[in-house]
């Protein structure tokens, strides 16, 4: 097996130029630092020498003859002028190499002088030693060969014409010289290896450095990049998003807008005459118009859970006329399979409960309407169960029990996913697209609570929830005899004259259809300054508005329509649209729209919402006054 190679690869020429750059700034910064320190070694030789001569020969002669001593004065003045310079270097040159060099004559020089001091004692010489000792601090090995050249150019002239004041005696042997540059020679050598050594240390903390920085630099650009990455993926994202919510909203608005003929139509015909086979057709069609809405209802209520839109309320409820609600709406359908659709209710059930109405009802319908479509004989039990009340809080349970098909443990893990059932093949029997199961999961748990079922094949299956609700203030009590709030003469009788602002032609026949049927007058307008001149003219008490008009949206009629209008006269405005989306009904309001009513439309619907604002609409009617 031929054996592998390896190779280092060279290093970048950016990084031994960086690498250097790196040990130059530390020896500047270290050879600045012990300037600094032999500056204060030069002061506290100066005062060192000082005290040495003061104490080893103050004076020269005896008695009258007596004089200041010549090393005492050698001592002040030398040593200023040997401290002096090399402070002044350190104060205003530090670091620089004619400095540390400095400092090493002036070093040595006060090396000499303390030996002349002493009278060339040999312990002085050891001072010679710690000098070059304490200039190896610098890492400069040419510092320490300057100090030698002063050191033996000393010992040569002093030896030479003052020996007494370098060996102690006045015929010195010339083998004393090389004795000593022989000592300071082998120190040299130990301290130029040891300098050399740490120098290489430095200089390969340097290329270290120099190459952590460049894999810093590599990975902040990988991580700058990686950022740009990310926003731009996120900004696609968005942008994604965005044409999603565009084409849900334009999909949502095709698909209501011809459902709203059809139910609508469907319902005219109803009110009509018909034959025993016309009407079961018909009604059929409705049924099926209504199973469609209810699909798509569903769609877009999963669209906006997935999208983190929807929105939970906090308002005060009746959870008894809750259930009983869904009991109404449900009962009908049950009863058409044969089923017995029955209320389980406990007896400390609370009156008042805050929380969203709407968003409870909506998971509970889902596990009614599950229930109704998988059970084909036996009854439907909604249970309404108090688990616990404490605190000004109560914890409810809703469940749903069914004599259906059941569950198999092996379907479990299959319910609560979106567009899944407990039996998806192409044989099966059951509809839907198992969405509402994942509704009532997402809306549940959005509201802090939990959802499970229990089932058994063959005998059933209970789903149910579990919410912690705060109660809500009990109801007022009415007075025995209290009068009714005053109402407007004439009011529950007159007939409301209201406005359809419509482009589509079917949609407009529905409402008007509508309408006369609920005895109500009718003016017509295909877009938004149609609509506004009908209101000029007819002074309509309700106008129906439709946001997607041509010439002039439902919007902008709205709010030209509100700069017109007088202080004393406010038009109740309705939106009737096929926008249904989460934030369409906001849309509507700040235009200046009192209520909003989302197609597909019923008579029902459209009775109760004109009702709702009868009052409001009259007060503010021409003929009212």
């Amino acid at each position: 097996m031929p054996r592998m190679s390896r190779t280092r690869s060279l290093p970048s020429s950016s990084l031994i130029a960086r690498a250097q750059q790196i040990c130059e700034q530390r020896e500047q910064a270290d050879h600045a630092q012990m300037d600094r320190r032999f500056a204060g070694l030069l002061i506290f030789q100066w005062f060192a020498a000082f005290a040495i001569a003061l104490a080893l020969s103050p004076s020269d002669g005896e008695g009258a003859n007596s004089a200041v001593g010549t090393h005492l004065v050698a001592a002040l003045v030398l040593g200023a002028a040997l401290a002096v310079p090399g402070c002044m270097l350190a104060c205003f040159r530090p670091g620089v190499p004619s400095t540390r060099h400095a400092m090493a004559i002036s070093q040595m020089l006060f090396s000499a002088l303390l030996i002349h001091i002493s009278g060339g004692r040999i312990e002085t010489h050891f001072h010679v030693l710690g000098s070059l000792a304490f200039l190896a601090l610098y890492g400069d090995w040419r510092v320490l060969i300057t100090a030698s050249v002063v050191t033996a150019v000393d010992h040569a002239l002093r030896g030479a014409y003052w020996p007494a004041s370098v060996y102690g005696v006045a015929n010195a042997q010339p083998w004393r010289f090389g004795e000593h540059m022989l000592w300071v020679a082998f120190v040299d050598a130990f301290l130029i290896h040891s300098g050399m050594r740490a120098l290489r240390q430095r200089r390969s903390l340097a290329d270290r450095q120099a190459e952590l920085e460049s894999g810093q630099a590599v990975l902040e650009a990988e991580a700058r990049e990686l950022t740009r990455g990310l926003a731009e993926a996120r900004d696609e994202l968005l942008g994604i998003t965005r044409r999603k919510s565009e084409t849900l909203a334009n999909m949502s608005h095709e698909i209501r807008t011809p459902l709203n003929g059809i139910v609508g139509t469907t319902e005219v015909l109803l009110g009509g005459q018909l034959t025993a086979d016309q009407r079961e057709e018909i009604e059929t069609i409705s049924a099926c118009s209504q199973h469609l809405v209810a699909h798509l209802n569903d769609m877009l209520d999963l669209s906006r859970i997935e999208a983190g839109t929807l929105e939970f309320e906090s308002t005060q409820f009746d959870p008894l006329d809750l259930v009983r609600e869904l009991q109404q709406q449900f009962g009908p359908r049950a009863r058409s399979r044969g089923l017995r659709l029955e209320l389980e209710l406990h007896p400390d059930l609370p009156q008042r409960l805050r929380g969203d109405a709407l968003r409870v009802r909506q998971a509970l319908a889902c596990l009614l309407s599950n229930a109704v479509k998988f059970t084909e004989c036996g009854r439907i039990v909604v249970e309404l169960a108090v688990k616990e009340l404490r605190d000004g809080r109560a914890r409810l349970r809703f469940g749903v029990r069914d004599s259906g098909i059941g569950i198999g443990e092996e379907r479990r893990s299959l319910l609560f996913r979106a567009f899944t059932q407990g039996d998806s093949s192409p044989t099966r029997k059951y509809g839907g697209t198992g969405l509402g199961l994942v509704i009532a999961k997402r809306l549940v748990e959005g509201m802090g609570g939990t959802i499970d079922f229990e089932s058994v094949i063959g005998e059933g299956s209970t789903f149910w929830f579990e919410l912690d609700l705060e109660l809500g203030a009990p109801p007022e009590p009415s007075e025995p005899g209290a009068p009714l709030p005053a109402r407007s003469p004439g009011a529950t009788h007159r007939r409301l004259r209201v406005l359809v602002a419509e482009d589509n032609r079917v949609n407009l026949h529905v409402l008007e259809t509508m309408l006369d049927r609920l005895g109500h007058a009718c003016f017509v307008a295909h877009d938004g300054e149609a609509a506004l001149r009908v209101v000029e003219l007819e002074q309509p008490d309700i106008v129906l508005m439709d946001c997607q008009m041509p010439v002039l949206d439902g919007f902008g009629a709205t709010r030209e329509l509100r700069r017109r209008e007088s202080p004393d006269r406010h038009t109740v405005v309705i939106a009737v649209t096929a926008n249904a989306l989460l934030g369409d009904r906001e849309a509507c309001l700040s235009a200046g729209m009192d209520d909003y009513l989302a197609k597909p439309v019923d008579s029902t619907t459209l009775s109760q919402m004109l009702e709702r604002w009868r009052e409001r609409a009259l007060r503010a009617s021409p003929a009212a006054t």
